[in-house]
């Protein structure tokens, strides 16, 4: 914790046989740097991925002499995607794995991020939730699809090419990528939730109705609360899920 930042993270393992979810928090002075991964690949490879990718990033992002870690964002995806490629040319048993990132760097009352593939970043605030970052997957191509009538909702919940990623970090060329440097405006008491898809099994509008709820508690409960909430819900064959919660200026709301 921080003077204006309060954070924690949960996980479960869900319904699966790995945990291939990884998260790791980085805090200097009244700065904090929030990275997840979830990663991909079988044979515990995408534990291996998120690891090794999420370590890297924050390494690289917080080794620079500027006052902005997310100055530095793009070298360190760089850097961590080269770390993989090299991984697998070492071990060529791991060929295929991957992972998801979502980085979100918390200074002065702002948030900048940089996030590749389906993790999400959502703010919650004024009793208001919404996303903050792109999602890149095929969801949000169905999604738009549902909004143009071109399909209905349930036909675009039931694609089976739903859950496929539009783009990843694998060790290959980097392809659609949010990097958003300029920030944010927080405000005291807004809540920041950074979350692999497992959290998806909780629908948006139950997800802003519990912060809601939650709102005045610290994020340790919160993270705790929803990480119960998904594991209520009994999703057939559920996935990893992992959040991060921040509270900015906590102590005045």
């Amino acid at each position: 914790m921080t003077a204006n930042w309060a954070y924690a993270d949960v996980q479960t393992i869900g319904e699966r046989a790995n945990q291939e979810d990884f998260c790791r928090a980085y805090a200097q002075g009244d700065q904090l740097l929030c990275v997840l991964a979830d990663g991909m690949g079988g044979h515990a490879a995408g534990e291996i991925a998120s690891k090794m990718v999420v370590d890297k990033f924050i390494d690289i992002a917080t080794a620079g002499s500027s006052t902005s870690w997310s100055e530095y964002f793009l070298n360190a995806i760089d850097s961590a995607n080269n770390t993989l490629s090299d991984a697998v040319r070492q071990n060529p048993e791991l060929e295929g794995m991957g992972t998801t990132l979502v980085a979100a760097e918390f200074r002065e009352a702002e948030v900048r991020w940089l996030s590749i593939g389906d993790s999400t970043l959502y703010l919650f605030s004024g009793g208001n939730l919404r996303r903050l970052n792109a999602d890149h997957s095929m969801g949000a191509r169905l999604d738009t699809l549902v909004k143009s009538g071109e399909i209905t909702q349930e036909q675009a919940n039931k694609d089976p090419s739903r859950h496929m990623l539009l783009s990843a970090i694998t060790g290959d060329q980097l392809g659609l990528m949010d990097y958003t440097p300029k920030g944010i405006h927080l405000s005291p008491g807004d809540i920041i939730v950074l979350a692999s898809d497992g959290l998806d099994t909780l629908p948006l509008d139950d997800l802003c109705s519990r912060l809601e709820r939650y709102r005045k508690w610290n994020p340790s409960d919160i993270a705790r609360a929803l990480i119960s909430a998904v594991a209520k819900k009994g999703a057939p064959r559920q996935d990893n899920t992992t959040v991060m919660v921040v509270k900015f200026k906590p102590d005045q709301i």
